[in-house]
């Protein structure tokens, strides 16, 4: 899992453009993970990673609810 997470931190801080993402938790389904999160504002966010697994998993989108 720590994998996953490290990805899921670099996705959402290259796309949030912030230096830090704090994961608070992450369910995780065939194609997605929905993950909720806060970042250096303190504001807490959840968001649906698109994720296609291959030897390494890819993140192919980013949106958020």
């Amino acid at each position: 899992m720590s994998s996953l997470t490290s990805l899921l931190e670099k996705a959402l801080q290259k796309r949030l453009r912030i230096a830090k993402v704090e994961l608070i938790t992450i369910e995780r389904g065939d194609r997605w993970v929905y993950a909720f999160f806060s970042h250096e504002g303190g504001d807490v966010v959840q968001g649906r990673v698109i994720i296609e697994w291959r030897e390494k998993p890819v993140v192919q989108h980013i949106d958020f609810t």
